[in-house]
């Protein structure tokens, strides 16, 4: 009987234990808010996370041809240039993120590279 309280009382312990690291985890974890809209571009789509994040808007479209403008939280722009969707038809919602350079990535795990209007690769510099 004495080791069925003991054992009890350890259960006990460790489930306290566990909501415990439970509730610090999920008080310390970062809520990521979304920043508001651009004014100046009302189709431009957030994509980010707690690290940071860009605003996606395809301004013409010419299917397969897309121009993509990348914009920082703060609406300036970062990154454009034309994209072939690669028969994939392209809305502002389907991108994930840019890490600077020449390449967008999608949200179905492909990557995309900005290109000027005739196809050629961006320069970036």
């Amino acid at each position: 009987m004495k080791t069925l309280k003991w054992i009890s009382l350890a259960v006990i312990a460790l489930l306290l234990a566990l909501i415990l690291v439970v509730l610090l985890v999920i008080r310390w974890e970062p809520i990521v808010a979304k920043p508001d809209l651009l004014r100046d571009h009302p189709n431009a789509q957030w994509s980010g996370g707690v690290d940071g994040g860009a605003f996606f808007e395809i301004t013409d479209a010419d299917p397969p041809r897309y121009f993509l403008e990348v914009r920082y939280e703060s609406g300036s722009l970062w990154a454009q240039g034309w994209l072939n969707g690669r028969g994939l038809p392209l809305a502002s919602i389907d991108f994930l993120g840019y890490y600077g350079g020449d390449t967008v990535e999608l949200k179905n795990g492909k990557q995309l590279q900005l290109e000027n209007k005739d196809g050629t690769p961006i320069d970036m510099d």
